[in-house]
């Protein structure tokens, strides 16, 4: 196999750089002297809230690099998800996803905590993510940082089953001005990023950013349109600017701002059908100061304010202003605990503006003040050796009070290649606005005394560094408690469910050749849930899942200007609302990219999604997914 698409690779650059440098291509050595020594010591910051080692830290970690995300022609952060080990995304429409960790898959992924630059964008209303408005330019995206397992010790309630924090670059990485255009079957983007130094000792830097997206509706596939309308397109209008500023070497500052716009048409899926016109509007701003007081000792600060209007006529439409505060403290005493405690404190104020009465909320007008407090302790038991890590997070919270979520963590790393580690945590899911007081469709009714949904969850992973290739391995049990379900006879929400889930995650990477790299997951999954007689689910699909998954992606550098990815994702079959119509087979899906660096400023590529199927449905929606192709430019100057 690896020969025909060697011979493949060397015709297309035969005609298009000539014969000299095509034989260069063929006959180059294998290199195993390669390492992926720098993936696999990049410092994270979303375990711990301070930066680490990804090979020493003490939780499933899987790093979503910027090279990972040009390469695979990724058109939004969603997209960058997929392939990760113990993350199921998929696609509903042209602008929802659904995106889970371990299980629980739905629309909103309650148990899933997700954060940009350490901002929370988790819904209060429903407990989920809108993930069309997490839609920023890949190209400003540094890294995604996915954390499988609870993250509640540092990051509070609803960092259930996993964290995922997306990492924007520093205005210093992004000087100049970038361009970017992508026209195709099913969508078109354009771009455009200018960064610069404000000041002449060039301690402040700058950037500011536009962005517009138009995505066409997805197929019906076998599924009969809906006669009384027609869906329509989605588009986003989005722009901002960060500001970075070096006040010395050990202290800096940052002030980021984003806003956006956008309107679709969307499919009322709780009334009759039908289609309605649909606007979704937003702006966020961060302050950040860090400072490094001495080599054993930083401080750092933030605060931001999120605001998002969601208006969904025929379905539930919000307001929701959030204004958060937090501060951390990292201290080293003695040669054996390294410190970090902190607190922060969240004020929610919601309004729902429902004008369908299907999604009622009282009262209208809302306001929630939440606190946390959090200690975590890196005890040195062995130097440079073994490792025994302690903490716990106090959530304050106005809807059910105090929870404590402690987590005990050991890390031994066996020499400078082997790395084991162990964690047992409890966590908490805290109820969303609309559990505590709402009522859907005159039916499923809220309830004040909902308490938190809790999970007590044990992992052990294994890390192994080769000379020209990194292992990691993880394998867990989760057992969840207090499970808000509803009650048959009354229709009022009570915590009567329960779940046991369970599952082994594998990531290998692997130089081929010196100019081509693997990355290759693997994840089994699987889980028990039991619900009562006189009990039954909210979204009554969150105990469907695909058992086992698999992604491949190759990144090929076919001459020193031409690039060749492929990206393969098998997922299997699984049902959704428990009808054969919403039953979903297994599939494959395989995207292509094949890029042209023309010179230092100048990029053209060509890239291909679901080249296997001429649509696929990833969910229990009408909707199918499209094969695509489209060309996109890129120009830096």
């Amino acid at each position: 196999m690896v020969k025909y698409v060697l011979i493949f690779l060397f015709l297309i650059t035969y005609f298009v750089h000539g014969q000299s440098e095509a034989e260069d291509f063929l006959s180059t050595d294998l290199d195993l002297s390669m390492t992926l020594e720098d993936l696999m010591n990049v410092e994270i910051v979303t375990a711990s809230k301070k930066k680490e080692s990804f090979f020493e830290t003490s939780s499933a970690v899987y790093v979503v690099t910027a090279e990972d995300m040009k390469r695979r022609g990724v058109k939004n952060v969603v997209e960058a998800l997929r392939g990760v080990p113990g993350v199921q995304v998929s696609q509903r429409s042209n602008n929802s996803w659904e995106v889970a960790i371990r299980g629980f898959d739905n629309l909103f992924s309650n148990k899933l905590l997700v954060l940009v630059d350490g901002r929370s964008v988790y819904s209060p209303v429903f407990s989920g993510v809108y993930w069309s408005t997490v839609n920023y330019p890949i190209e400003d995206l540094k890294r995604i940082e996915v954390v499988r397992g609870p993250g509640s010790t540092v990051w509070g309630a609803n960092a259930v089953n996993g964290v995922i924090n997306i990492i924007t670059k520093s205005s210093k990485e992004t000087t100049g001005t970038f361009l970017q255009a992508e026209y195709g079957t099913e969508s078109e983007e354009y771009t455009i990023r200018h960064g610069f130094a404000v000041d002449e000792e060039e301690k402040m830097h700058m950037r500011v950013y536009g962005q517009f997206q138009n995505l066409e509706p997805l197929d019906y596939g076998t599924r009969p349109a809906p006669s009384n309308n027609e869906d329509g397109d989605w588009d986003n209008i989005m722009g901002g600017m960060r500001l970075d500023y070096e006040i010395t070497e050990f202290e800096s500052l940052r002030l980021s701002a984003d806003g956006f716009s956008q309107k679709y048409t969307a499919l009322n899926s709780l009334t009759t059908r039908s289609f309605h016109e649909n606007q979704t509007d937003g702006f966020n701003t961060i302050l950040e100061y860090n400072k490094e007081i001495s080599a054993t000792e930083s401080f750092s600060t933030k605060f931001y304010y999120d605001y998002l209007h969601l208006n969904e006529e025929g379905r539930l439409s919000h307001k929701t202003h959030t204004y958060d505060g937090s501060a951390t403290y990292s201290v080293i005493l003695g040669e054996i605990h390294d410190l970090t405690l902190g607190g922060g404190a969240r004020i929610i104020n919601n309004i729902s503006e429902d004008s369908s009465n299907l999604v009622n909320i009282q009262p209208r007008r809302d306001s929630v003040v939440n606190y946390n407090l959090f200690l975590q302790d890196k005890i040195t038991l062995i130097d440079s050796k073994l490792y025994l890590t302690l903490g716990s997070k106090v959530d304050f919270l106005e809807y059910t009070g105090t929870e404590v979520q402690p987590s005990a963590k050991l890390t031994y790393l066996v020499n400078e290649n082997n790395t084991v580690w162990l964690s047992a945590t409890e966590s908490a899911r805290s109820p969303s606005r609309y559990e505590h007081n709402g009522v859907i469709l005159y039916a499923v009714n809220g309830n004040d005394d909902v308490e938190t949904e809790k999970l007590k969850a044990y992992e052990v992973g294994y890390r192994r560094k080769f000379e020209n290739a990194a292992l990691t391995m993880t394998a867990f049990y989760f057992d969840y408690d207090d499970l808000v379900q509803v009650d048959s006879g009354t229709f009022n929400l009570v915590n009567s469910g329960s779940a046991d889930s369970y599952g082994f995650e594998l990531a290998f990477d692997y130089n081929l050749r010196e100019n081509w790299k693997v990355r290759t997951s693997y994840t089994y999954f699987d889980a028990d849930f039991d619900t009562p007689a006189q009990s039954q689910e909210i979204l009554f699909y969150e105990d469907k899942y695909a058992n086992n998954k698999v992604a491949i992606h190759s990144y090929l550098e076919i001459t020193k200007s031409m690039n060749w990815d492929l990206s393969a994702y098998y997922t299997d079959s699984r049902d959704t609302y428990g009808s054969v119509n919403q039953h979903i087979g297994s599939y494959i899906k395989l995207d292509s990219r094949l890029s042209w660096q023309v010179n230092d400023k100048f990029e053209c590529y060509l890239l291909f999604k679901n080249l296997l199927d001429s649509s696929t449905r990833e969910t229990g929606q009408t909707y199918e997914v499209p094969r695509s192709g489209s060309i996109g430019v890129v120009y830096r100057f």
